[in-house]
């Protein structure tokens, strides 16, 4: 008997031993792969903050390149504007000097004609003059020096009339010169002026043009950046959801921001509460068993037979009728036993099934049979109750069976 309690002691002792090691290894493969699941998950993480910064930066860059791009095709273009102005502005003034010029040639032209006439018809006055003189002086008796001197005073007269054709003439031309000069002056001042304001013009709208693309670009690179972040926080977001946590995301209407919220302590106090109040349950639906055990106790030892029904749910005793005295016949002392007043079965066990004339309720040896026969339903606050207790492991398999078979 010594040998056999301590071969019963060992076995015993190793399969303590051999109950705590595999708990040993099964904790540590499920640490080992939550580990595993952890590592993998910031694996992949940092692969995606990797790949996000990478497709950030690439762009940023691309923005920056197709600025710098369109930037420059605004100031070629306005350039080639400006310029395309300016030199028509040029060649229209450059044919206004032209204009001018040619009035001017045109106009010393018919002054020299005209002054050259002149010129002419003094002369041949002076040689008409001239031809004339002997005649006219020997009709007054003049010869000798008088002849003379009145042909002097002749050529001083025809002298001084080329000298004053030459003045007019020489004055008529730096008029009609001057006109053209200022003329031509006048031309440049409205060229240079207009070239100025175009210039300005062309500068202004330039810069308002290049601000307005900088404006987008900004605008561009402004929600790269948010959707950048945004990406981010969505990646740590995934981390922490890989990593066993409840997160909830809400976007910024006013800002376009992603923002997430750690709810896992607030769901473990939801789930903390939702057990409480299942356990809450329980004990009640437990109590009401209790309760409807002792008035079938009652009633049995009241001499009741007793059936059961569910009412709303809940488990009912329902007398069904007297019980019948039996004798113990194999009792030496001759004595007879009125009946059994425990409560293996809740029923005298010959009615099984068997419905009551007068209640119309149907009697059961067990709670367990009337639950099979559909009296108390599968899903009452009962049967539920000791389920759920059961897989729980709050409650043996043997209490199980004692809750529903009384």
């Amino acid at each position: 008997m010594a040998t056999g309690k301590m071969m019963g002691k060992s076995i015993k002792s190793k399969g303590n031993v051999y109950n705590t090691t595999s708990a040993a290894i099964k904790s540590q493969k499920k640490q080992t792969k939550k580990n595993r699941n952890e590592n993998k998950a910031y694996r992949q993480y940092e692969k995606t903050t990797d790949r996000i910064k990478t497709e950030n930066e690439q762009e940023l860059l691309r923005l920056d390149q197709e600025y710098d791009s369109r930037r420059a095709e605004n100031d070629a273009l306005w350039q080639s504007n400006y310029e395309a102005y300016a030199q028509q502005s040029k060649e229209n003034a450059e044919k206004q000097k032209q204009y001018y010029q040619r009035m001017y040639d045109e106009n010393s032209k018919n002054i020299n004609t005209n002054y050259d006439r002149s010129a002419n018809t003094a002369y041949i006055n002076y040689r008409q003059g001239q031809k004339a003189l002997p005649e006219q002086l020997s009709q007054y008796g003049v010869s000798g020096g008088a002849s003379e001197s009145a042909n002097l005073k002749l050529q001083a007269a025809y002298g001084s009339n080329l000298a004053n054709n030459e003045f007019y003439r020489n004055s008529d031309i730096a008029n009609a010169r001057q006109n053209m000069i200022t003329g031509m002056n006048d031309i440049d001042s409205v060229l240079n002026a207009s070239l100025a304001s175009a210039y300005a013009e062309n500068m202004a709208n330039r810069a308002n043009y290049a601000q307005e693309l900088s404006d987008y670009y900004a605008g561009k690179k402004e929600a790269q950046q948010l959707d950048f972040r945004n990406r981010m926080v969505e990646n740590k977001a995934n981390l922490n959801r890989n990593l066993g946590l409840n997160i909830t995301e809400y976007t910024d209407p006013n800002t376009g921001r992603l923002h997430t919220v750690n709810t896992t302590i607030s769901d473990r106090n939801k789930e903390a509460k939702a057990k409480e109040e299942a356990d809450a349950a329980n004990k009640a639906a437990i109590d009401a068993f209790n309760e409807a055990v002792t008035v079938g106790t009652n009633l049995i030892n009241a001499g009741y037979t007793v059936g059961w029904k569910s009412v709303n749910g809940q488990l009912m005793p329902v007398p069904t009728g007297m019980q019948k005295k039996t004798v113990n016949k194999g009792n030496s002392s001759g004595g007879s036993s009125g009946g059994s007043n425990t409560l293996p079965n809740l029923g005298d066990g010959k009615e099984k099934g068997k419905k009551d004339k007068e209640t119309g309720t149907k009697s059961y040896p067990s709670v367990f049979d009337a639950i099979a026969d559909g009296k108390v339903p599968m899903t009452s606050a009962l049967y539920d109750t000791v389920e759920k207790l059961l897989k729980s492991g709050k409650i043996t398999e043997a209490q199980a069976k004692e809750m529903l078979r009384m």
